[in-house]
């Protein structure tokens, strides 16, 4: 078993949970059901166009492409 140097196992090896993926915890979940962002955004995301959630965070929010690709783990750029 590979350890990093200060003996924790390193993140690849730590099995990602329910809410998160092997590139780190996803907020698709959390935004699915969040009220503080618009109707246009989660009918998106509910209707899995995660590029076209990205855009509207980007322009809701003022939120860079990478933002809003890490936020969502899709590439917005």
């Amino acid at each position: 078993m590979n350890r990093t140097n200060s003996g924790t196992l390193s993140k690849h090896q730590i099995h990602p949970g329910p809410a998160e993926s092997s590139q780190g915890f996803l907020f698709l979940p959390l935004l699915l059901h969040s009220q503080s962002i618009s109707a246009e955004t989660r009918l998106a995301l509910r209707d899995n166009r995660i590029k076209d959630a990205a855009a509207i965070l980007m322009k809701d929010y003022g939120l860079s492409c990478v933002e809003a690709g890490d936020l969502l783990n899709v590439r917005a750029c």
